[in-house]
């Protein structure tokens, strides 16, 4: 077995120098060609809840938002270009998600007690 470790650890190891000295990515032949798209992220955190906008997440969805619940459950807000503002729901120590059907203008985190932080 640790001849097999050491043998993974070099070749992994190669790829990494390979890479770093410019000679470019090692790619299977049978690999997928890889679409980067330029993603712009806003972040949000107040009081133990952290979010994160995507307004351009590649997958033609017009916006992402993501909520964390560091240390309290909460909510992140989100805001259209129209003014209406809707909520996604945080769990304690956990993680959600929505792809809204329009694109969001900007974020804010709360607790679940609505303290907010600023729009961002």
């Amino acid at each position: 077995m640790r001849m097999k470790k050491a043998v993974r650890t070099i070749g992994v190891t190669a790829v990494a120098v390979a890479g770093a000295a410019g000679l470019g990515a090692v790619q299977p032949a049978s690999a997928a060609p890889v679409t980067v798209h330029a993603m712009t992220v806003v972040k949000a955190s107040a009081y133990g809840v952290d979010g994160q906008l995507d307004t351009n997440p590649g997958d033609g969805a017009a916006s992402w938002v993501y909520g964390y619940g560091r240390y309290n459950a909460g909510y992140i807000q989100y805001q259209y270009y129209d003014g209406s503002i809707h909520t996604l729901s945080v769990p304690y120590h956990g993680a959600a998600t929505v792809e809204p059907g329009q694109a969001v203008w900007r974020i804010r985190a709360c607790n679940s007690s609505w303290q907010c932080g600023s729009w961002t």
